[in-house]
């Protein structure tokens, strides 16, 4: 009995960590040889993916060249030495150095592995341009052989960075976002409405570091402009990590905001949240389908009818209106099936969407008759019977193998 558990045990085992293998695999470096100039530098041809290389004797110099994005993204660099000497004296000269150059030579950042072994830094870097890498042992002349890591990661910058480029955001709609890197700038935009004057909008800093000692320019910074690139207030997060900023604005104007972590060269990656709040504006919250339209089954080939459809917008004050103004998609009569059809409605620079399902019949389809539903219901039975016969003679199959081992 013992030996037949261990038998069950290890065959177990070995499926279990199959599984583990085919869905996790292994996350192991790249060697990736260096080059031994700018002319020669080797390509880096995948962001995310660690990068291992040596410098193999006195005085070497690597080079590495790599090419951005085609979108806006902020560049992280782990620089990590693996095997190479450092001295605690004097980090920068006699440490494994790192250089990021752009193609003109100029340097745009110099990283050296300290006490820990390794360093990091974010960047905004052009689109499709290429860059350079520069890995030495700066001014030590011996024990300057070893193993050092490379990785460069990215981040898409989703919001806008330029005032004239600046995101709508709606009245009453809670905004959150993220610092994508060094010195990133997220600008917003809304517009002011007649109902009320005196607005409140509150800054909240969810993993954004804080500095107890100079709140104003190393922690996450709110500016409010008006289109003329006034500045009407601000604020910042403190030692609560929340920021708030109270002001009278004239009505039907456009505001802009503008986020950034003041003077802060580190730790500059991170999310925030805030709110443009004013009692008495009505904002869209949600949409609703109130009644189906009358047509929900069709042929290939027909067109979508939404007759009879009522779609219904509810507001921030509990209130609720039907609304005509929207838009479908999601209908294809091309091929039979069920399709989920995407009601989208826009209302002072708010989105909402709510979803129904027509069917889409061949037109081969035959109608139901008298005894459909009877000869459906028995090749079901029939279907599920076969099942149950094969999972039986699987695990008669299983146990015959396994006393076939024991035996």
């Amino acid at each position: 009995m013992k030996k037949t558990t261990k038998i069950i045990a290890f065959v177990l085992a070995l499926i279990i960590a199959a599984s583990a293998f085919s869905v996790s695999g292994f996350a192991i470096a790249e060697e990736l040889p260096a080059g031994s100039s700018k002319e020669k530098a080797a390509n880096i041809p995948e962001f995310g993916v660690d990068y291992v290389s040596s410098l193999d004797k006195a005085g070497e110099v690597d080079w590495f060249k790599f090419t951005t994005l085609s979108e806006d993204a902020y560049y992280h660099f782990y620089f990590e030495n693996y095997s190479l000497a450092n001295t605690g004296s004097n980090w920068d000269v006699q440490s494994p150095n790192l250089y990021l150059y752009d193609a003109n030579m100029k340097v745009l950042k110099h990283s050296y592995t300290g006490n820990d072994k390794n360093d990091s830094f974010s960047l905004k870097l052009e689109n499709n341009t290429e860059y350079y890498l520069k890995v030495l042992m700066g001014d030590r002349a011996s024990d300057s052989t070893g193993n050092y890591q490379i990785t460069i990661s990215t981040q898409l910058d989703s919001i806008p960075n330029t005032m004239d480029l600046a995101r709508l955001i709606t009245i009453n709609n809670t905004v959150i976002s993220s610092f994508d890197g060094y010195a990133d700038v997220d600008w917003y935009c809304f517009n002011s409405v007649n109902e009320a004057e005196l607005y409140t909008i509150t800054l909240l800093n969810y993993n954004l570091p804080n500095t107890g000692s100079n709140w104003d320019v190393q922690s996450p910074n709110l500016y409010l402009y008006d289109s003329n690139m006034q500045e009407i207030a601000k604020c910042y997060t403190g030692n609560d990590k929340k920021g708030i900023i109270e002001v009278s604005l004239e009505a039907d104007k456009t505001y802009y905001l503008k986020l950034f972590m003041g003077e802060r060269e580190i730790d500059a990656v991170g999310n925030y949240e805030f709110t443009v709040t004013c009692d008495g504006v009505k904002t869209l919250t949600d949409i609703s389908v109130k009644t189906m339209p009358s047509k929900t089954s069709y042929l290939v080939g027909e067109s979508f009818d939404k007759t009879g459809l009522v779609i219904n917008a509810e507001y921030s004050d509990g209130t609720s209106a039907p609304v005509t103004n929207y838009t479908i998609n999601g209908f294809d009569s091309t091929q039979a099936g069920n399709k989920t059809i995407t009601v989208s409605y826009t209302e002072n620079g708010a989105t909402k969407t709510a979803t129904f399902t027509v069917t889409v019949n061949s037109s081969e389809d035959p109608e139901p008759g008298p005894g459909y539903q009877e000869e459906n219901k028995g090749n079901f039975l029939e279907s599920l019977l076969g099942i149950f016969a094969a999972i039986g003679e699987f695990f008669a199959w299983l146990i015959n193998l396994i006393f076939g081992l024991i035996g």
